[in-house]
């Protein structure tokens, strides 16, 4: 098959080692600056191209067009229309999050705070828009209740591998079907998470706090909360379901937050318990602090 994978990041160069190791190598890699791909593009003889800083794509269109098709994945520069249709059969790029309803940035963190028990990988043909061409296929997985960012991303670079395996074939052949996407669902493309997204509202349930954090910990933006004239990002929490089990926390003393604050409860070396308007949380990791020891009972967070 005469391809090109156009890649980038951990999904990438994961995707890249299960094709080769499934006899399904691109003849041709282009990725930005990346000394993972390059040296294993190297070791295994596939002649690539890495892309430096300020480097403009579009002056390799001669060089894209003298393949029949491409699979993108991780890749997180536009392509020019220019380049997309001078590739006879396409570009077909993997977005992981279902479309139209998440198109644009941070798909997985965006269906995480959606409240979804569901991540849908999506393999769409590329067009002028941002993640607005027709669908291929689509792969479902779960979100287990302990998920956050980092492992939806691992699943979704195993779910991502698979489509690319499943679907190789049929678009070099030209005999699938494509699905139109209804883009009045989701006219506009997201951008980057907004501060908005990111702050914490203690009127909502625990359950939707939580998942809050779990899908902005680290490398994401992070959920935050203000205390002292500071800003604080939990990188780590979990509901306290079982309020009989909190420590230190009477039920028949304790004084329910004001409208969006939340009271610090208990504090200990291992976390702090909140009591939030709607239940209880314990925070386990503040990100950038060593302790808990800036927090006491009675302390209220906004």
């Amino acid at each position: 098959m005469n391809y090109f994978f156009l890649t980038g990041g951990k999904m990438g160069y994961e995707n890249l080692i299960f094709i080769y190791e499934n006899f399904l190598t691109p003849p041709f890699v282009f990725f930005e600056k990346d000394e993972t791909l390059k040296i294993f593009c190297e070791e295994n003889k596939i002649r690539y191209k890495e892309f430096q800083p300020g480097e403009k794509i579009i002056s390799y269109k001669e060089l894209f067009s003298k393949f029949d098709f491409g699979i993108c994945s991780g890749f997180m520069k536009i392509v020019p229309k220019e380049i997309i249709d001078s590739v006879k059969k396409g570009i077909f790029n993997l977005h992981c999050g279902k479309l139209p309803d998440f198109r644009g940035r941070a798909p997985i963190s965006r269906t995480m705070l959606a409240g979804l028990n569901e991540l849908t990988i999506t393999l769409h043909k590329m067009d002028s828009g941002i993640d607005s061409g027709d669908i291929l296929d689509e792969e479902t997985i779960k979100i287990d209740s302990t998920d956050d960012a980092n492992d939806l991303y691992r699943k979704a670079t195993k779910s991502a591998s698979n489509l690319i395996y499943k679907n190789l074939h049929e678009i070099d052949s030209g005999f699938y079907e494509l699905k139109p996407q209804n883009l009045s669902v989701k006219p506009v493309a997201n951008g980057k998470l907004t501060r908005d997204e990111c702050k914490i509202n203690w009127n909502d349930d625990i359950k939707k706090i939580t998942d809050k954090v779990r899908a902005l910990t680290l490398p994401y933006p992070g959920a935050f909360f203000d205390f002292d004239g500071k800003e604080f990002i939990i990188d780590y929490a979990v509901p306290a379901l079982d309020l009989n089990r909190v420590k230190k926390i009477d039920k028949q003393k304790t004084e329910l937050p004001k409208d969006n604050t939340a009271v610090v409860e208990y504090v200990s070396d291992e976390g702090i318990h909140i009591m939030c308007k709607n239940g209880v949380i314990i925070i386990l990791k503040i990100r950038d602090c060593e302790d808990f020891s800036q927090f006491k009972k009675g302390d209220i967070l906004k």
